[in-house]
């Protein structure tokens, strides 16, 4: 490329607004994840409370009533960006459907 040549990049209407779209549904799952992990971790400090409270013959009812396991925290984390994937691919389609135009 020449020095001092400008590039010019031309974008569709339609493509910016997928584009933005796809960065506001994304920035939304990531919350949800965040809330899915902190709602995880005060899970656990309060099963922690629990059981360190009760009396020995009681602790192993604890670890049964612990339905937040790592493998529900994945099932719920695969859901959320399943569910933000599909939104962002939804409304792609339903943006391809249209005539976009800015003012």
């Amino acid at each position: 490329m020449e020095k001092g040549k400008k590039i010019t990049l031309e974008l569709e209407a339609a493509d910016i607004l997928k584009f933005a779209i796809k960065r506001q549904v994304t920035d939304l799952f990531k919350d949800f994840l965040f809330i899915l992990k902190s709602n995880k971790d005060k899970h656990g400090e309060a099963l922690d409370k629990l059981y360190s409270s009760l009396p020995e013959e009681y602790k192993k009812y604890v670890d049964l009533a612990d339905y937040y396991t790592d493998g529900e925290s994945d099932r719920l984390r695969s859901q959320v960006l399943q569910k933000g994937n599909d939104s962002i691919r939804n409304l792609n389609q339903q943006i391809d459907e249209l005539f976009v135009d800015f003012k």
